[in-house]
């Protein structure tokens, strides 16, 4: 067989921001998805840090994480302590507007999960599916051997539903920071891994960091791994091709004959669209008066009803309290009559009872009358919370309301004629005055 071309494509975002790996564990509706091949999707391989390896057919919907969940849990769990201990160093220097949460960190494109892509051989004369999963396992043992400490694979997805079988593994590094907490920080790890710059005299730049070096070293690490699996390598990298280019440009790349066999097409459709947003524009004109008017009568309706309701509101509340005072120091005033007229009648020394009984019945009947005064206000509270609770109070509005809508509208009718007539006589007065000039 042929020397095989390795391909190791690296990224953690592009134009859109942070890469998502929704794309990987095929957790989505691939109905519509045009470059997957449903018969071989069922022998996808999946692996995630806390769930382990299983093929798609394994993977019923819903049953597993998905690698998106799976990759906040594990900066939850690994994160969470630097987050908290930066908020409080925050705190105390006055920044707390610089504190982060683990979502911040997933989307930022310094420290967000690393993608990288990869695949032996292309289209026609590529791996065994079964060769590359070995392969595959022994690279990731490897891999977390030498760089386990600080670089840590979160999930990675074995493709065998696409053009050519390929692999995406998704990871981070981090290490522990001058307050003893976990940190994600890739630049740092790598020195502490012992990584060199790739020019160990100058200083450190974009054409100049360890991370340059890590991924020449893994590479060679994946391409010992495919020879020992007997597979013929071509050792040389292609610098500035297809094997250094990012995630999305290599996808674009392979799609640039279909889109120029589109371009036509999409000229043509521009000139109905010119047509069509022509119409549209005299179309959303029209629209935008009626929405204008329709807005205007709901603003009034809006507005009126609120009136109705706090009117009606305000009625039932003054009802409540005039009328339950009323009542109540009426009935307290006829009772207090009531006893202090028997006591009279009782206690008079023609009544024929002996002082001491009448002393006794004019003591009863007054701690009575002073009963009978004393709990008046509490009661007079009592029955105001049960008419004005929710319940009462909310129907008794809307009742109230309904009696009092009819003489509303008419009196609304009446003033905003009359602002329409005062608005036509001043516009009236105006133009007399401009065509005067």
């Amino acid at each position: 067989m042929a020397a095989q071309r390795v391909s190791r494509h690296n990224g953690r975002a592009g134009k859109s921001g942070a890469y998502s790996s929704k794309h990987n564990d095929r957790q989505f509706d691939a109905e519509n998805a045009e470059h997957i091949n449903k018969t071989r999707m069922l022998q996808n391989v999946y692996w995630d840090y806390l769930n382990g390896e299983r093929t798609h057919a394994e993977q019923p919907a819903g049953e597993y994480p998905s690698f998106q969940t799976m990759e906040k849990q594990f900066y939850t769990e690994r994160y969470s302590g630097y987050l908290s201990g930066q908020a409080e160093r925050n705190r105390k220097s006055g920044h707390s507007n610089r504190n982060r949460t683990v979502d911040d960190l997933l989307h930022d494109k310094r420290i967000c999960p690393e993608e990288t892509i990869l695949q032996i051989g292309k289209e026609g004369s590529e791996t065994p599916p079964e060769v590359l999963l070995e392969v595959v396992h022994e690279y990731h043992d490897r891999f977390n051997q030498q760089f386990g400490e600080h670089v840590h694979i979160i999930d990675w997805a074995l493709h065998l539903d696409e053009t050519t079988p390929h692999v995406h593994e998704r990871h981070v590094f981090d290490m522990q920071n001058g307050h003893g907490e976990i940190e994600p920080k890739q630049e740092k790890a790598l020195e502490l891994m012992g990584i060199p710059l790739p020019k160990p005299d100058q200083k450190p730049g974009k054409y100049n960091n360890r991370k340059m070096t890590f991924d020449a070293v893994c590479r060679e690490m994946f391409i010992d791994v495919c020879k020992e699996h007997d597979i013929s390598i071509e050792e040389e990298p292609i610098y500035g091709g297809q094997a250094y280019r990012e995630k999305n440009d290599f996808i674009i790349e392979s799609q640039r004959s279909e889109i120029a066999e589109q371009q036509e097409t999409i000229s043509q459709q521009q000139q109905t669209l010119a047509i069509l947003q022509a119409q549209q524009a005299q179309n959303s004109q029209i629209l935008l008066q009626q929405q204008a008017t329709i807005s205007n009568n709901a603003s009034l309706l809006e507005d009126e009803q609120k009136l109705i309701d706090s009117i009606a509101a305000k009625v039932h509340d003054e009802a409540v309290n005039l009328t339950i005072e009323n009542t109540v120091k009426t009935v307290q005033a006829d009772n207090v009559t009531r006893l202090t007229a028997f006591k009279e009648k009782h206690t008079a020394p023609e009544s024929k009872r002996s002082p001491e009984i009448r002393k006794l019945i004019s003591d009863c009947l007054d701690a009575v009358i002073a009963l009978i005064r004393n709990r008046t206000d509490k009661l007079i509270q009592r029955v105001k919370e049960k008419l004005l609770g929710p319940d009462i109070r909310t129907e008794s509005i809307r009742k109230i309301g309904e009696e009092i809508k009819p003489s509303i509208h008419a009196m609304l009718r009446e003033f905003r004629e009359k602002q329409q007539n005062a608005s036509s006589r001043s516009k009236m007065i105006h133009r007399e005055s401009h065509e005067s000039r």
